[in-house]
């Protein structure tokens, strides 16, 4: 909860990334980050309020403290507290505490001296943070006090100065460490156990690799369930650290937080904090990859530099983050051994390297530099005498690009200008070694993560299928032209397979097998301007099963075997619940298979299979099954093979092979939907390609509530449908493409649609031929309409599909209140409804909808419509409805609001579609009502609330859209508003200019003045080493 008071919009994320300057001038970049425990950017705004917090109470106690230390005459006190002043005057801060204070977000702990310290320190902490500030405490159990607490998942045993740790914790840490030794550990249990590790390096003393191994077992390795860790040889020594660690500690001294670099000498008795060097010699480091002939990694300091060239094997093995940190670890070799003396400030221009040196590394190459340098002597005794890390510019640091590029004599002349003697130092043997030390470690890491990418991982770091080390073949993702010698075609399939490598071999029927006859797919062109009645004749293809030894073959090469090929009738749908039962009683596992035929645990399934397919609304289920005819005939008729693709290994991408015949066969459908489809209009001869998104959507969930399996991903699909769109234009333009929309309803046209006498005729014949507005039809259907004005209910709100059931959850009687004289009533007598006057309303329920299927968005936010003297006031078309066909009592739960007669027959699409159509018609023609549907009235009631100048949300909010981008495509301008906005424009002067036009300030004068004194002594040259 503490997260969600500090709550921000993203969008103003950019205002929190300032640049600001410290007391010592010094400008520093401040940018908030996600904490490890936290789910958004709100933890770090949290912790630094926190650390606000924290500043308050210690300045307000320190200034108590100090009237405290004044009124204690102690000796023993007064000289401790002359040793932490002196102390205090080295380090900068407050060093004479009794106490201490942190807080991880909204966990504070402090540590206090004696026991009336600690009641005045209490006292300040609720001035401070309940008074001021406003927080709420936590509840009581979770406070503590005492000489020993919990925080933050440990035990701190103050007294002892130790924390220890929790020993189920440790425990549960070794256990995973040891099933991943037998196979028994997942890559998701690895991480979540690594998760616990880096909690319990408290113990390691923080040190800042000993993650570093255990990340490696799963480095590029997917978050899958499926995959168990396989890699702990190459990082055993790592590993077995960690279970010494585990097995013989269980706590750790408070000095663990001092990091180890900063630590002189434990033995004297001078302060732990480093002494400031009297002088700080800057290095600067650089790497060059491309633009030279000559790369290298290079450094520089006052004068001095080195280069270590790259060969090509260098540079194709490793990206420039890595050549960067490689020039930081060289850095402190060189300069330990040549300087042994100088505390330095390591310049680079990688963000990368400053990164990984003041925290941790991530990629494999980057943890075994850090590792190397921090575990080595130069780098303890460069930290001892003062070693500091910085970023620098690329522009500003020239004097290491320049020989990273080869570009010596360009360095010498700089070094010149600036009066210094450029001088070369030769490489030290260990700065030779480190470059085959890496390619020979990052050799074994890449043997092994192939091993296990071809065996188990199913995606790449990119996700975009699986890696291949080797050459093998691939099947075509795209559909050229199919070779008319079907024969000449199988017979290049097998010299293919016999071609592939041994360990890679394909076997053939993990191939999409081509039928004895294949259709003759139109091309393109003729595609789009063939009738759209045509259709293509296609032969019913029954393959064979494939041969035992076959079977036996495939399993020898660790190639999984394709399913058996079954052919679905068109008419039939595969019942789940039967097809779970089928597959329990074909488990291996005797235990399921007895459970399978449980008559208790098939009604179990049975009301499984019922939920699945309830979770969609019964209209997405009928257009879901006629996809499915179409993809079971595509399937089992054309290609001879079965609908459906349950090889989950080729549909998640473990199986290359079997991933791109998933993917061809899928695509190949969307070539044939699209050459197939019908057009929805007769001005255009073809269809739209984009419909065909909605048939693979249909496809993909019928496949997963009929298998539970879903079928491949692939952007294959949205390109291909890009291309049949492109020709689409080229033909035909872009106006085909322009969505069709409905006109907005005007109110002058309800407003003359209602008042048409009774007696008026909208059609020839016909049950509702003649409008009666006393009947219980044309009551509701008056209401209706105005209803539909003033809520923009959708047509599927306020009717049903011709065989839907009328429910709970839809429109009925009980689904409205009438406020009347400062009473709400759910069940008026007509007494009280004729009484409904000025200042009442009737308060309306929504009923269940497409973006709220389960009342759960809008069922609590009910729609009100005042009483106004107008025609269009649909408060008293519903008080007449109410009058003339009154309900009381449990009845109207199940009366629908608008019904067809007075057996209360509720309203159908097909029924009031066809009315609205000739009433509509009788006022605007019958060529103008084709402009106009149901929806005009939503859209018509937005278009009006914009005009009157309410904003976007109050217009989401009052039409019931769940997104503002709904909104769009509803909310049109007027014509006049438009112009008015044009006309308001060109009275409007522009008076901004972009800041790269604006006139360059120079010191010119300046640098031509220092370019004539360099020249004048350019035969001079400066000896740093002269006296």
């Amino acid at each position: 909860s503490f997260f969600w008071q500090f709550w921000l919009r993203s969008s103003d994320y950019w205002q929190q990334v300032i640049i600001w300057s410290d007391e010592n001038g010094n400008l520093v970049y401040y940018c908030p980050y996600v904490l490890a425990m936290g789910a958004s950017i709100s933890s770090g705004y949290c912790q630094d309020v926190s650390n606000l917090l924290m500043a308050v109470v210690t300045d307000v106690f320190d200034a108590q403290e100090a009237i405290a230390f004044t009124q204690c005459t102690d000796p023993r006190f007064r000289e401790w507290l002359a040793r932490k002043n002196q102390l205090s005057i080295q380090t900068g801060k407050n060093e004479a505490r009794l106490f201490a204070i942190r807080c991880y977000t909204d966990d504070p702990e402090w540590m206090v001296v004696g026991a009336s310290r600690m009641i005045r320190f209490l006292k300040t902490w609720h001035w401070v943070v309940s008074t001021c500030a406003g927080f709420l405490m936590a509840v009581p159990e979770k406070r503590e006090l005492g000489v020993a607490s919990t925080w933050n998942g440990h035990g701190h045993l103050s007294s002892a100065s130790i924390v220890v740790l929790q020993p189920h914790k440790a425990l549960s840490a070794l256990e995973v460490i040891r099933r991943a030794f037998r196979g028994e550990v997942t890559v998701s249990e690895w991480k979540d156990n690594n998760q616990l590790l880096n909690h319990l390096s408290v113990v390691r003393l923080n040190e800042k690799d000993a993650m570093y191994s255990m990340w490696s077992v799963v480095a590029g390795l997917d978050n899958n369930q499926l995959i168990p860790v396989s890699r702990m040889h190459l990082h055993k020594d790592g590993i077995e650290k960690w279970i010494q660690t585990l097995s013989c500690h269980s706590a750790a001294p408070y000095s663990s937080a001092v990091d180890l670099q900063y630590v002189l000498d434990f033995s004297t008795t001078a302060p732990m904090a480093p002494s400031l060097p009297l002088a700080i010699h800057h290095i600067y480091t650089d790497a060059a990859k491309t633009g030279t002939t000559q790369p290298g990694v290079a450094g520089f300091i006052a004068g001095y530099y080195w280069v270590l060239p790259l060969n090509e094997h260098d540079l194709e093995m490793f990206d420039i983050p890595v050549l960067e940190m490689l020039g930081v670890v060289i850095a402190v070799l060189m300069v330990t051994e040549y300087f042994p003396t100088l505390a330095v400030t390591i310049w680079t221009d990688s963000d990368t390297s400053v990164a990984v040196l003041h925290n941790k590394a991530t990629s494999e190459a980057m943890k075994w530099l850090h590792s190397r340098l921090i575990r080595s002597k130069q780098y303890l005794d460069c930290s001892a005498r003062g070693l500091y890390v910085g970023h620098i510019s690329g522009a500003a640091n020239n004097f290491a690009d320049l020989p990273s590029r080869g570009k010596i004599n360009e360095l010498e002349q700089l070094c010149a200008a600036f009066g210094i003697r450029a001088r070369r130092l030769p490489l030290l043997p260990s700065v030779l070694s480190l470059l085959p030390e890496l390619h020979l470690y990052m050799a074994q890491f890449r043997a092994t993560n192939s091993t296990s990418l071809s065996h188990a991982q199913p995606f790449n770091k990119c996700g975009d299928g699986p890696q291949r080390l080797h050459h093998s073949f691939v099947l075509p993702t795209t559909a050229p032209s199919l070779p008319n010698d079907i024969e000449a075609w199988r017979s290049q399939q097998r010299n293919i397979v016999c071609n592939a490598t041994a360990n890679q071999r394909i076997m053939p029927h993990t191939l999409l097998r081509a039928p004895p006859v294949l259709p003759a797919l139109r091309p393109l062109g003729s595609v789009l301007s063939a009738p759209a009645t045509t259709a293509v004749e296609h032969k019913r293809v029954r393959l064979s099963p494939l041969p035992p030894a076959s079977l036996s073959q495939s399993m020898s090469t660790g190639v999984a075997p394709r399913p058996p090929v079954t052919i679905c009738n068109n008419n039939t749908e595969l019942p789940r619940a039967a097809a779970i039962s089928n597959m329990l009683c074909q488990a291996r596992d005797p235990n399921l298979a007895i459970v399978a035929k449980d008559p208790q645990i098939g009604a179990l399934m049975k009301l499984m299979h019922d939920s699945l397919h309830g979770s969609y609304a019964p209209s997405t289920l009928r257009n879901d099954r006629g996809y499915w005819r179409e993809w079971s005939y595509f399937c089992s008729e054309i290609l001879g093979t079965s609908p459906l693709r349950t090889d989950i290994s080729a549909n998640i991408g473990w199986d290359c092979i079997g991933h791109q015949r998933e993917v061809f066969l899928l695509s190949l459908f969307t070539v044939w939907k699209i050459s197939n489809m019908k057009p929805r209009s007769s001005q255009v001869p073809v269809a739209n390609p984009r419909s065909a998104h909605g048939a693979i959507s249909s496809i993909r969930r019928s496949h997963a509530l009929v298998t539970g399996i879903e079928l491949v991903k692939t952007p294959q699909i949205n390109k291909i449908i890009r291309g049949f769109l492109r020709s689409y234009v080229q033909q035909f333009g872009p106006d085909v493409l322009v969505p069709k929309r409905k006109e907005p309803m005007r109110m002058s046209v309800v407003k003359q649609m209602v008042n048409l006498p009774s007696g008026s005729r909208i059609s020839p014949s016909g049950r509702y031929a003649v409008i009666h507005w006393l009947d219980p039809f044309w009551t509701s259907w008056r209401a209706c309409l105005l209803t539909m004005l003033s809520t923009g209910f959708r047509k599927n709100e306020i009717s049903l599909h011709s065989s839907a059931v009328f429910t709970k959850g839809r429109l009925s009687r009980a689904s409205i209140w009438w406020h009347i004289g400062a009473v709400t009533y759910s069940d008026p007598d007509v007494r009280t409804l004729q009484s409904f006057t000025h200042g009442d309303y009737v308060i309306m329920k929504p009923p269940l909808a497409k973006n709220d299927q389960f009342g759960q968005a809008f069922g609590n936010k009910p729609i009100y419509l005042p009483y106004h003297e107008s025609v269009l006031c649909a408060a008293l078309a519903l008080r007449d409805l109410e009058v003339r066909f009154p309900m009381r009592g449990a009845i109207r739960q199940h009366a629908p609001l608008f019904a067809m007669d007075a057996r209360l027959q509720p309203f159908r699409h097909d029924v009031i579609d066809s009315i609205f159509h000739r009433h509509i018609g009788l006022v605007v023609g019958s060529e103008a009502a084709q402009c106009y549907s149901l929806h005009s009235f939503r859209i018509g009631l937005a278009c009006a609330l914009l005009k009157s100048g309410k904003p976007l949300p109050l217009i989401q909010a009052l039409l019931r859209w769940m997104s503002p981008e709904s909104l769009i495509p509803y909310a049109r301008l007027d014509p006049l508003e438009y112009g008015n906005h044009l006309i308001h424009a060109t009275s409007v002067e522009i008076t901004g200019v972009t800041p790269a036009n604006l006139p360059r300030l120079d010191n010119d004068d300046l640098v031509v003045q220092c370019q004539s004194v360099l020249q004048s002594h350019s035969d001079t040259v400066f000896d740093m080493n002269e006296p």
